[in-house]
């Protein structure tokens, strides 16, 4: 789970899920992942495998592979994932080998490498019925997406779009 007030990931193990609860694990991010002192930190965690994480950084777009490893300090390696930043990016999705990263501003849809060590965002979705889009889903072929109300009167609301192809 990822928390953009501290600089780290929170790891719940099965069991503490089933209970309801137990302490989870710190995974620390730092250095590797700048750290800044307000909520705009790692928003974004999706799973490639039960020991590949990615994961986005609100401020800046920036997007890092995170490699689990009990033999590596810190329990990771953590990689700059290059050719594409998504700012403003939030809780987003693996679909296929794309990322669909909800930006603020609507979608956008990184094309990942094999290893996950580059990507290159194929297209940024716009649509008039998003505002402030902080989460997605894929439902059939079609991306749910959350809007939210921050600044603006209540409710959220959900916006459906195609996907794309």
């Amino acid at each position: 789970m990822a928390d953009a007030f501290h600089p780290v990931l929170w790891h719940l193990t099965a069991d503490q899920i089933a209970v309801g609860s137990g302490t989870p694990a710190a995974l620390p991010l730092g250095p590797e992942i700048p750290y800044i002192g307000s909520p705009d930190n790692v928003e974004g965690v999706v799973a490639l495998s039960a020991t590949r994480l990615l994961v986005v950084k609100y401020a800046d777009g920036a997007l890092y592979r995170i490699d689990l490893d009990p033999q590596a300090p810190q329990g990771r390696t953590i990689t700059p994932i290059t050719g594409a930043t998504v700012p403003l990016g939030s809780q987003m999705i693996l679909d296929g080998k794309r990322l669909v990263v909800p930006d603020e501003n609507g979608l956008s849809v990184v094309e990942l490498a094999d290893d996950a060590a580059s990507g290159t965002v194929v297209t940024r979705l716009r649509d008039p019925s998003f505002r402030d889009a902080t989460a997605v889903a894929r439902v059939g072929d079609r991306y749910l997406v959350v809007n939210a109300a921050w600044d603006l009167p209540p409710p959220y609301t959900i916006s459906s779009v195609p996907v794309v192809p």
